[in-house]
């Protein structure tokens, strides 16, 4: 979790950098001597901030080990859910980094020759990543409740405990929405960089 902690620190500090430098506005509303500098802050942003959201899994995951009892092929397979979400997520902001040929192209498009992958390619990655990143959020937030519902309480309290463990399937059911959403961001922004069009 500290480790978490810290990404969003520097997500949020980045991000604040790259506001501050134009990102934000309308692109002919920057200086134009600015945007290579705010599209990099901002693409720096996007590479961490696909981490923030994978390193918490791995906490999560020895917090139920800890807590509630799991065979080992349970135990196995929450911690291959967590393990391939996070190389997931850092493939995926190696690919957005590296998106463009030369990397610099990305930010400053007065490059020239400068060439980057097709949107699909990384908005696919994008989807699968975000996809099981989804799922494992809603699989870990679910399995509590399976625990708490065999043991010997009153049923009220019963419910109070699985709708409070069960908390992290609103993130699941957003992680969901926000993914389903990548579709029509390709419509939207054509063939530019990816970083251009955010």
């Amino acid at each position: 979790m500290i480790l978490a902690t810290l990404f969003i620190f520097v997500y949020a500090v980045i991000q604040s950098a790259a506001v501050n430098a134009g990102w934000g506005t309308l692109i002919q509303d920057i200086d134009p001597e600015r945007v290579p500098h705010a599209s990099y802050l901002a693409l720096m942003a996007i590479c961490i901030g696909v981490l923030i959201f994978a390193v918490p899994k791995l906490a999560v995951v020895a917090l139920l080990q800890r807590l509630f009892p799991m065979n080992i092929w349970l135990r196995s397979f929450f911690w291959f859910l967590a393990i391939l979400v996070n190389c997931l997520s850092v493939a995926a902001a190696v690919i957005w980094y590296a998106q463009c040929s030369p990397r610099a192209y990305q930010w400053d498009r007065s490059i020239p020759g400068g060439k980057c992958l097709p949107t699909t390619v990384i908005a696919n990655f994008s989807f699968l990543t975000g996809s099981l990143s989804a799922f494992t959020d809603f699989v870990l937030a679910i399995y509590p409740s399976f625990v708490v519902w065999r043991l010997k309480m009153p049923i009220a309290r019963k419910i109070l405990l699985c709708v409070t463990l069960g908390a992290g399937m609103v993130g699941a059911a957003v992680a969901a929405l926000k993914t389903s959403q990548l579709s029509e961001l390709l419509v939207e922004i054509g063939e530019q960089p990816l970083c251009m069009s955010l």
